[in-house]
């Protein structure tokens, strides 16, 4: 992916946390877990007040999504 969006001049991050039907990029485990071989920690996720979660990836804060909102008003039409 990285190839591509450096073609296009785009953030690959961005696509692997805001893209579509790439869900089965990204897990969360429990604080202390002990983490598949297969995994690679990006991040760290932790709760927060309202809907959404605080997320964080090699130490910086990811300002919200822009990906898909199953629960979007859009929706419930």
């Amino acid at each position: 992916m990285e190839p591509a969006a450096v073609l296009l001049n785009a953030d690959p991050m961005q696509w692997v946390l805001e893209g579509g039907e790439d869900f089965g990029l990204l897990a969360v485990f429990p604080k202390g877990a002990a983490i598949p071989e297969e995994f690679t920690v990006i991040g760290e996720a932790s709760a927060q007040t309202g809907r959404r979660a605080l997320v964080k990836i090699d130490g910086q804060i990811v300002n919200g999504s822009r990906g898909f909102d199953h629960f979007s008003a859009a929706l419930n039409r």
